[in-house]
């Protein structure tokens, strides 16, 4: 099995009405980690308003402005930090793996998002390679209800569209490889789908 680590952060829920919910109350960030089981359940804290809801959405990432070196000094957000001569901040994703190369051989692979680094002669430019979300819900919140809502990371779909993913052509590890992570930030966007609401 894959180990997967990401952040997702400006979470969004989009009322049928218009009406926009910010989720920021206790945090404007939410880590996720498949081997920190108790990462894989948010219990948000903010309170929603009753009616239709119709969309979730969230950035995958940090926008740059918001990914700024030491700002998680305790593990495990800590652990994700981005080399400064990269960028710095932190990782918006560390997907480890392995695939089978051309010589039938199993290798690992690291697929290490953030920020990405291109370099112009003498001009360095840093890129945003986050990216925005949006996920069709439905449910109505009453006054009663506390929905429970899941939200899928379909692994393959990072390698498959708009672009097929070549780890021959690529290598095993991406984060000093701005064309490399712009596909997989392109492809990002129908990772994500919602299983079941209840």
């Amino acid at each position: 099995m894959d180990d997967y680590r990401y952040f997702i952060s400006d979470v969004q829920f989009h009322k049928s009405n218009g009406a926009v919910i910010n989720i920021n109350t206790c945090s404007w960030y939410y880590y996720v980690d498949n081997t920190i089981p108790s990462t894989l359940t948010w219990n948000i804290c903010d309170k929603l308003t009753t009616g239709a809801y119709d969309t979730i959405s969230f950035r995958f990432g940090f926008i740059n402005a918001q990914n700024q070196t030491n700002m998680f000094l305790n593990p495990p957000e800590s652990n994700m930090s981005w080399p400064s001569i990269y960028g710095g901040g932190y990782h918006y994703m560390q997907l480890d793996g392995k695939w089978k190369d051309l010589g039938d051989t199993i290798v690992n692979f690291n697929t290490h998002l953030g920020i990405g680094r291109v370099i112009y002669g003498s001009d360095t430019i840093y890129v945003d390679n986050s990216f925005s979300v949006k996920l069709p819900v439905s449910f109505t919140l009453t006054a009663t209800s506390t929905p429970v809502i899941q939200i899928i990371m379909n692994i393959d779909r990072w390698y498959s569209n708009p672009y097929v993913f070549d780890f021959n052509y690529y290598g095993q590890m991406i984060m000093q490889n701005q064309d490399a992570m712009h596909k997989i930030s392109a492809n990002g966007w129908d990772v994500f789908t919602v299983g079941y609401i209840h």
